[in-house]
């Protein structure tokens, strides 16, 4: 199983690209040759990185959980995030996919999209008629172009441009 670890540090260590204190204290428990001393380390600073993780301070995220959370955030404008880097570098969400719960028309004839699975709210912003009313439960597709846009296409139906409300 491949983990990714968040762990919270003080800005000074992360802007020097150091580990974060709890973990490099286990980290170096390896450099010692002693085998009772290497093991007496492990178990003290392990206890600590324990511990760490369940005051919240240390937060420990498989694979499959960071890609998860990637999905549900697209289309938020958030900082980079460490758990979504891979070899040094940000990995992107391009397109996401839902289903539909809700469409809702506006006086001005906008859309406003509520996804599944914490897909949140996404409002209409460009003036594209749809062919056909929305439904619960169809397929949307959402896209992310240039420049911070989004288009999402609903049921089949032509592109229409988007943004995340919630």
């Amino acid at each position: 199983m491949t983990v990714a670890a968040i762990i919270y540090a003080p800005a000074t260590a992360r802007d020097k690209g150091q580990r974060a204190p709890v973990l490099e204290a286990v980290v170096h428990c390896r450099s010692i040759v002693d085998n009772a001393a290497r093991l007496a380390c492990f178990d003290t600073n392990v206890a600590t990185f324990d511990t760490a993780e369940a005051k919240n301070d240390v937060l420990v995220v498989d694979k499959q959980e960071a890609s998860d959370t990637r999905r549900r955030l697209f289309g938020l404008a958030l900082p980079a995030l460490p758990m979504f880097r891979r070899d040094g570098k940000d990995e992107e969400v391009t397109n996401v996919e839902y289903k539909l719960l809700s469409a809702r028309r506006d006086s001005y004839g906008k859309y406003t999209f509520v996804l599944d699975d914490s897909g949140g709210t996404w409002r209409q912003i460009d003036s594209t008629l749809l062919y056909k009313t929305p439904k619960a439960g169809a397929p949307v597709k959402i896209t992310k172009g240039v420049v911070g846009n989004y288009f999402m296409n609903v049921d089949g139906m032509g592109g229409i441009r988007v943004h995340r409300d919630g």
